[in-house]
């Protein structure tokens, strides 16, 4: 018998962060080799030891954050539309069978964020920051654009769909709509400061899943 009233509500709220955490806390395990060598590149104190770490997370990040990531959007879309699933048995069934596509395409993302941030240490360094404003416009749109491209990919009914379609999904998706799009990653950003300052733990077992629930939400049904 389902609950109801103010049982049901508090019933549903549980259940909903429940799901926000233990999708995330897969999402994390996942992510194991990548944040190891993140934290290492954090707390390195020499560019000939910050180079090869940032060099080795470049190559982890298309077969381990993206094939994850990939996942958990897949999960938190097949929950928003039942609530009977096992999110264990959804997430890996999600990671392996959208592993190639997802590992296409992180290759491409990782290579367009390499640039991004490779330009913009370079930059900042040349004109002393004079031009930061520029470079952080740019990596909230590109931000932007990885996140619409792989919701599209989840929303893709072609499994041999190109990144090219995905991109363009997420452009349509940009322009058609870009005040929801643009107020999406601004709360997802001032969330995420908030938490690193108040609870950094809060961060690490809920973003993931909040950024997926958001977009699903934000991107609604749109089909490659």
């Amino acid at each position: 018998m389902p609950f109801e009233g103010i049982l049901g509500g508090v019933y549903k709220l549980a259940d909903w962060i429940y799901t926000i955490i233990f999708s995330d806390l897969l999402w994390v395990l996942c992510n194991i080799p990548a944040i190891y060598v993140l934290f290492q590149l954090l707390l390195a104190d020499s560019i000939s030891v910050m180079f090869p770490l940032a060099f080795m997370l470049v190559l982890l990040l298309p077969f381990t954050f993206f094939p994850a990531t990939i996942a958990l959007f897949a999960v938190i879309h097949d929950l928003n539309n039942r609530e009977d699933l096992s999110i264990v048995r959804c997430y890996w069934h999600k990671y392996r069978s959208y592993y190639k596509r997802s590992v296409k395409l992180g290759l491409w993302l990782t290579l367009l964020w390499a640039m991004l941030v490779v330009d913009f240490v370079y930059v900042h360094s040349l004109f002393n920051g004079a031009i930061d404003y520029i470079f952080l416009s740019l990596i909230f749109f590109a931000l932007m654009v990885t996140l619409h491209m792989l919701t599209a990919l989840i929303n893709s009914e072609n499994p041999t769909v190109r990144i090219l379609a995905l991109a363009k999904t997420a452009f349509k998706k940009i322009t058609s709509r870009p005040l929801t799009s643009f107020s999406t990653i601004f709360i997802l950003i001032v969330y995420s400061a908030i938490c690193l300052y108040l609870a950094p733990i809060l961060l690490a077992l809920t973003i993931g899943s909040l950024t997926a629930q958001l977009m699903t939400k934000a991107d609604g049904s749109l089909v490659v």
